[in-house]
């Protein structure tokens, strides 16, 4: 809006009240820019971050949602958190890091990804670049990205890319449901409905792919049925939510430990290294 109804004297004053706020580095990790497309319209693009590509860390090797046990390798001590500050963290820094170790810059990491172009573009952004004083408690975004590429070569070579491929039409098959409600009656709890199956899906997949519980399969078309819209999701994410955090009370500690297990079991079929 501004590029266009803006008058030039307002746009120079906000520019430099934008760059007197934040530092170079930081306009140049992810600070967005606007751009006149042919069509003559806006498009917020973010400038590409060049700065750890001597680690020759291919961007296959960087999750789409960040571990925990990443979080804190970077000294990003999640655990007093709330937990929507985590996953915001988890989300935006792994677009941060492809954008460190490639040429892409945020949207095109994000994509890279496999996050939705709706997530970063539409409305208020879901996937927005993070403010170092804000989400970072006033860290140093280049020295936290640093961090975690330094663990990224750490761990084992996994093409989190060719998961998410190889999984995108996956979901818990009827046998190993029936064996995991199984372990679930064991357990203290309501019994399993197809809303408790579509859910273990999509933890499993999440475990296996390192990816958004809400970009599952089974939330997505065509295995979401025709019927449900996005929103009628929401309490099946509230539930996942619950069951990663170990909130309480937690529906099955039995069918969470069994789940894991079956996604290791998946992890194991796979060979995957970038």
């Amino acid at each position: 809006m501004l590029a266009h109804e803006a008058s030039p004297s307002l746009r120079r004053r906000i520019d430099q009240v934008y760059r007197h706020r934040l530092s170079a580095e930081w306009i140049r990790q992810g600070a967005p820019t606007l751009r006149a497309s042919k069509a003559n319209t806006t498009q917020k693009l973010f400038a590409p971050t060049h700065t750890l590509t001597d680690f020759g860390i291919a961007p296959e090797r960087i999750p789409q949602s960040l571990p925990s046990s990443w979080l804190l390798a970077a000294t990003l001590e999640d655990s007093e958190q709330a937990l929507t500050s985590r996953r915001r963290l988890r989300r935006v820094l792994p677009v941060h890091l492809v954008q460190a170790i490639s040429d892409m810059n945020f949207l095109e990491a994000a994509a890279f990804l496999g996050i939705p172009t709706s997530w970063t573009t539409q409305g208020r952004l879901r996937v927005r670049p993070l403010n170092p004083y804000q989400d970072l408690k006033d860290r140093d975004l280049p020295a936290t990205l640093e961090l975690l590429a330094e663990h990224v070569i750490s761990q084992e070579r996994i093409d989190y890319r060719a998961r998410r491929a190889q999984f995108s039409r996956w979901s818990i098959d009827d046998r190993t449901w029936d064996e995991l409600c199984r372990l679930h009656r064991r357990g203290r709890g309501p019994k399993p409905t197809e809303r408790t199956r579509e859910c273990a899906s999509a933890f499993v997949w999440s475990y296996v792919t390192g990816s958004e519980f809400a970009l599952a399969p089974v939330f997505q078309p065509p295995m979401r049925p025709h019927d449900r819209s996005q929103t009628d999701d929401l309490p099946h994410l509230a539930l996942l939510r619950r069951w990663e955090s170990q909130e309480q009370p937690i529906p099955s500690v039995s069918l969470c430990r069994a789940l894991e297990d079956h996604a290791s079991q998946l992890i194991a079929t796979v060979s995957h290294t970038p």
